[in-house]
């Protein structure tokens, strides 16, 4: 059994690594609103990027009041929203690395060279949303179940995979190097791989890891989730600047 004080500062270092994501998030939804308004670039995404740290503040949010607890909601039904807030920011980054990469004005949307045609991709998207729909149903009105954490597990990994897979595609064909596009890019390539790698940790306890070791794990994942918002933060800001 865990030390009370081991246990406390480890609840402490997480709720500090909510907080971090949290300013992390926020400071990157103003940069790219602001490269949106600016028109820095020629491809609709910053909207995207400002949605998805959007829902990112809410991730932090859920995750710093599950830890804190709540009178009105039970602790399962906490740990399944912030779950659930979890995988919708690992969608929306994914999604706009989908948008980036079918958007490049010198791709042809039909050409054989692309990693999954548009309407393909929309479809796979919505069956995952789909499911994610259903996850929320059932954590608001039953609470987290072993199905439900086995389901966000797998979706997690899954669509930070996909992200990360259209990201890299574009990565490959857009000579994009020392551009904003690239930061952009490696940036969120690391942010779907830590939190792709948090969701499948949120799983662990399925297959006995120590509670302890997930949550150890997970803060890590965090914290390093969100120095890499804060460096794509000062990269946005700087072409901002760039652009007045």
């Amino acid at each position: 059994m865990a030390e009370p004080t081991v246990v406390g500062s480890g609840v402490l270092a997480r709720f500090l690594a909510f907080v971090v994501l949290f300013v992390a998030c926020g400071v990157t939804t103003v940069y790219a609103a602001l490269n949106d308004r600016r028109g820095t670039l020629s491809v609709e995404i910053w909207r995207y990027v400002v949605v998805a740290m959007g829902i990112g503040m809410v991730y932090a949010v859920f995750g710093g009041y599950e830890l804190l607890g709540s009178t009105l909601l039970s602790d399962a039904a906490l740990t399944g929203l912030r779950q659930v807030s979890q995988l919708f920011f690992i969608i929306l980054l994914s999604l706009s690395m989908r948008e980036l990469y079918y958007r490049l004005p010198y791709r042809d949307a039909d050409s054989n060279a692309t990693l999954l045609s548009h309407g393909r991709a929309r479809l796979l998207e919505a069956a995952f949303m789909g499911i994610v729909f259903v996850e929320f149903v059932v954590v608001i009105s039953i609470g987290l179940t072993v199905a439900v954490q086995a389901i966000q597990a797998v979706a997690s990994v899954a669509f930070a995979a996909y992200g990360i897979s259209f990201a890299a595609g574009t990565r490959a064909e857009a000579m994009a190097g020392g551009t904003v596009v690239d930061s952009l890019l490696v940036r969120f390539i690391a942010v779907l791989t830590c939190l792709g790698a948090a969701g499948a940790l949120d799983g662990g306890a399925l297959v006995g890891l120590p509670p302890t070791l997930v949550a150890g794990a997970v803060t890590v994942f965090l914290v390093m989730s969100a120095a890499f918002l804060i460096t794509l933060a000062l990269r946005l800001r700087a072409n901002v600047e760039a652009a007045v």
